[in-house]
């Protein structure tokens, strides 16, 4: 029987916590999280299925490696947990490790994979499953799943498709794994790197950014993120839907306009964005006719 233990920090390994429960010949022994992380349907699961769940602020740390190796799991999986393994827990279970990494690889190594195929305007997402060792998602791929990006896809949707499709790939990879398979290691000359998305990096720049490329960054940082932004009067306005307007106008970019009661509109730097749903951080500051965003 595999003894597995799952290292999970949010929707993505509830999810496939909750498939592997159902699952014969496969015993989660304990569920990992960081200290600070909460959520009430982890408490019910664990309730009812007797899990133990540990609790850490260093998963490297020594005394909580000792606990790990007194648990005799022969496979950890990860589903979404933030915290770089060392190469002595990577050695612990005799199957090793399994990442559930939401980018397709070797193009997308690092952080924010989904918000970032949304953002470079990919046509398709994918999600791997690897088995990793101590260089930052180069272990090789055990499975990967590729998916059409629709023009309504957000990274609301994204995120809901995988984290659908992660367990079954997860059992995949685990039934794999099993039977010796080593995976296809990854090409390097293929890869790339993205950075951790933070805050900052959603700044839409009005002179440089074409409509497609607003729209795409506005989709890919939208809630449950915090959303792209702009400032009027040194408030930032977040923006999180927009279409494209077939409005034609020559008024200065960054130019807000409302038009038959419609609106409001941006002047971009290709055309005119209809913004559909905002939020002002300075509730004293209004959107009107000829403000200017920067």
């Amino acid at each position: 029987m595999l003894r597995v233990i799952l290292f999970l920090n949010g929707d993505r390994g509830i999810s496939i916590l909750k498939f592997l429960l159902k699952q014969n010949l496969i015993q989660i022994l304990a569920v990992v999280t960081l200290k600070n992380f909460k959520n009430k349907l982890l408490i019910k699961i664990s309730n009812s299925n007797k899990l133990v769940i540990l609790k850490t602020d260093n998963v490297n740390s020594l005394s909580f490696l000792n606990k790990l190796k007194k648990m005799k799991s022969n496979l950890f999986v990860i589903g979404g947990f933030p915290t770089i393994f060392n190469q002595k827990i990577i050695d612990i279970p005799k199957y090793g490790v399994l990442n559930a990494h939401a980018g397709k690889l070797p193009q997308y190594r690092g952080g924010s994979p989904l918000n970032w195929q949304i953002i470079n305007g990919e046509k398709n997402f994918g999600i791997s499953v690897i088995k990793i060792n101590k260089k930052i998602d180069q272990g090789n791929i055990i499975t990967q799943k590729k998916f059409r990006i629709f023009k309504k896809d957000n990274i609301f949707t994204l995120h809901n498709k995988a984290n659908k499709y992660f367990p079954i790939l997860i059992y995949d990879a685990i039934n794999k794994v099993f039977k010796n398979y080593k995976g296809i290691k990854q090409k390097d000359n293929l890869s790339k790197y993205w950075h951790q998305r933070k805050d900052k990096d959603g700044k839409i720049d009005l002179n440089k950014m074409k409509i497609h490329e607003i729209q795409n960054l506005i989709r890919g940082v939208t809630r449950p993120y915090p959303g792209a932004f702009l400032y009027i009067k040194n408030t930032k306005i977040r923006i999180f839907k927009v279409s494209v307007s077939k409005i034609k106008t020559t008024c200065k970019i960054g130019t807000i306009l409302f038009i038959k009661n419609n609106g409001p509109y941006l002047k971009c730097k290709n055309g005119l964005l209809l913004i559909k749903s905002y939020f002002i951080e300075n509730k004293n500051v209004k959107l009107n006719n000829n403000n200017i965003l920067k």
